[in-house]
């Protein structure tokens, strides 16, 4: 066996990472670009902000946008959707914080004894403390895996991802039927110059 390959195990955990990443991903990028623009434009009558808002904001722009545009709509919106909306904005909000840890921080094995996994290492500041002194038999192991993002949790992350897309397709038909009621406008309102 060469040297640059990996025992059987480590590859194993290795491959669970990578599917893992692989699938939260993926959702979240449909959650983030197609969602997203789905309730804007469901928000907007300009078809030109729509059509290039995946170039013009990132997704804590687009969700400050939806807010803003959900404030003036709110007349028009029925209680119980706005309060469905703004609890999958802030759903998406602490999401998109694990997808910036799993994204930006490094993938790494962990090995104890006989037992390798995988994850991807969470930022120091996020890092719990151990709650046991680390000389106990298996507190070491249990805080080293707590700093981690499992797969099994980057798993469940894309789960979170995909039922939260879910979740805020089904408000758009609601939305479009809500601010039929009420005729577009603009947005902001312009105070004439003198």
């Amino acid at each position: 066996m060469p040297e640059t390959d990996l025992p059987q195990q480590d590859e194993r955990a290795w491959s669970q990472l990578r599917v893992a990443l692989g699938d939260f991903l993926m959702e979240f990028a449909a959650l983030e670009s197609i969602v997203m623009t789905e309730v804007v434009g469901a928000l907007s009558a300009d078809p030109t902000l729509v059509k290039y808002l995946e170039e013009l904001l990132d997704l804590e722009k687009k969700t400050t946008l939806i807010r803003r545009l959900l404030e003036y709509y709110s007349t028009s919106i029925p209680d119980l959707l706005m309060k469905e909306i703004k609890s999958a904005l802030n759903s998406v909000r602490k999401l998109q914080e694990r997808r910036n840890e799993v994204a930006h921080n490094t993938s790494a094995l962990l090995r104890f004894g006989e037992t390798t996994s995988a994850g991807v290492q969470r930022p120091y500041s996020k890092r719990p403390l151990p709650t046991q002194p680390l000389g106990i038999p298996g507190s070491f192991e249990a805080w080293a895996a707590s700093c981690v993002h499992s797969p099994d949790q980057i798993t469940a992350y894309a789960r979170e991802a995909m039922e939260l897309r879910n979740r805020l397709l089904a408000t758009v038909p609601q939305l479009a039927d809500a601010l039929r009621q009420k005729p577009p406008g603009r947005f902001f309102k312009l105070e004439p110059q003198s």
